[in-house]
């Protein structure tokens, strides 16, 4: 479960009065019995994520064939799960585009950047 997302739980049940009119009305009464069993065991329930560890153990290897190409394949390996950012910066040092910011899992990744 992630903090702050709402989750779907469903319930199902067979229900069957004396009549139609009977069986919505037992049906309503179990839903709101269900919704007070819910409010009153799960409304409470937190879940707080344990903070990201930084990945500083990383391999990036030369980007090829060159920066100069219409695109170019960065391959980099991760010692572990994590999320990865690779952003590229111009001679300046200013950032001209974020190229990946997503969770990875540990392996040898290549990324293909076209220009």
């Amino acid at each position: 479960m992630e903090r702050d997302k709402p989750i779907t739980v469903l319930l199902a049940l067979l229900l069957q009065g004396t009549d139609y009119l009977n069986s919505i009305t037992v049906a309503r009464e179990n839903v709101q019995r269900a919704i007070q069993e819910y409010q009153s065991n799960f409304a409470s329930m937190t879940y707080t994520a344990p903070a990201p560890e930084p990945i500083n153990n990383y391999t990036l290897h030369q980007n090829y064939p060159n920066p100069f190409n219409p695109t170019t394949t960065i391959r980099y390996e991760l010692p572990q799960d994590g999320v990865v950012t690779i952003e590229v910066f111009d001679i300046l040092g200013q950032k001209v585009k974020t190229v990946l910011n997503e969770f990875k899992s540990v392996a040898g990744m290549k990324l293909h950047i076209l220009k």
